[in-house]
């Protein structure tokens, strides 16, 4: 009898029904190679798990070599450009050994210089220890010798201050001498120029129309005449009839006197005796002009005469 379809499909559910059929079915159908293939590939699984696991712990280790690798190229890197800088170090340090041991060489040559200007210093010092010795016995005999000069000198020097107290009296009573000379010469001075104005008032035009110069007599009779009526002083009166020329005449239209001081040299004093006595005549009603009248003035009044505190009229010499 045929075995169908349905036969197949009923042996399939028997199989499933019964698994110790299929076992027995499947040692029959299949040959011992092909039973034992599930046993081979669970095996095989099994090594090919533990390759896998190996092949991890070699990838880990793999990785733990490349990681240790470039620590230790980098340190290798680090080490080679250490020594490349210590390289250089050793290279400036030899040079620095060579000026090291040319300045040696130029010490020790300065050092033997040296040692030979020692020497010379040394015998040089000897000889300036000689010449010590002459020349302390050279200033003994000098203190010696400046000793008796100093009592000479001493004795000298009293007797030049003797001669220098003489030679100052001497010089104080030239200086008095001196002054009373040039006092002398200038009232003489003064006195020829005061003649010559009171001789020929005519040097006054410039200052006055129709000078007269009034004498002395004049000048008292003037001056009592206003201490009479009160309008002087005594000393105001006695101060005026000092003056050296009161000359009367015609200025500017006004009639009145120019209260004269005469010197060589027109100074400080003169102008203020000159507007003195003509500020006391003027109080006393008379109309005056202060003048100077000399052939120079000095330095100090020369700007008093150019601002025109009086008149003034200086002379050809």
């Amino acid at each position: 009898m045929p075995f169908s379809v349905e036969d197949f499909q009923d042996l399939l559910r028997l199989l499933e029904q019964r698994p110790t059929w299929r076992a027995e079915l499947r040692r029959f159908v299949l040959a011992d190679e092909l039973l034992e293939l599930p046993v081979l590939v669970r095996r095989l699984a099994e090594a090919q798990e533990r390759t896998e696991q190996r092949l991890q712990a070699l990838a880990e280790a793999q990785a733990r070599t490349d990681g240790r690798l470039e620590h230790v190229e980098t340190a290798l890197e680090r080490l080679a450009q250490a020594q490349v800088r210590t390289e250089e170090r050793l290279d400036r340090l030899e040079a620095t050994v060579e000026r090291l041991a040319q300045a040696q060489v130029r010490t020790g040559e300065r050092l033997d210089r040296l040692e030979a200007t020692l020497e010379r210093l040394a015998q040089a010092q000897v000889r300036t220890g000689e010449r010590l010795d002459r020349l302390a016995a050279t200033v003994e005999r000098l203190a010696q010798a400046q000793e008796r000069t100093q009592e000479q000198l001493t004795a000298l020097t009293q007797r030049v201050d003797g001669l220098a107290g003489d030679l100052a009296a001497l010089a104080h009573r030239f200086d008095q001498h001196e002054q009373r000379q040039a006092l002398d010469l200038q009232a003489l001075k003064d006195g020829q120029l005061l003649d010559r104005l009171a001789v020929n008032p005519r040097f006054l035009l410039p200052l006055l129309a129709q000078p007269r110069v009034l004498d002395s007599a004049e000048i008292v009779a003037l001056v009592d005449d206003l201490q009479d009526r009160g309008q002087l002083q005594r000393a105001e009166a006695q101060d005026i009839a000092q003056v050296d020329l009161l000359v009367q005449g015609q200025r500017e239209g006004e009639q009145g006197y120019l209260v004269v001081e005469v010197s060589w040299t027109v100074g400080h004093r003169d102008i203020d005796r000159a507007r003195r006595r003509a500020e006391l005549l003027h109080r006393a009603g008379v109309r005056t002009w202060p003048t100077v009248v000399g052939y120079r003035a000095s330095e100090e009044a020369a700007p008093r005469l150019e601002r025109g505190e009086v008149l003034s009229l200086l002379l050809p010499e």
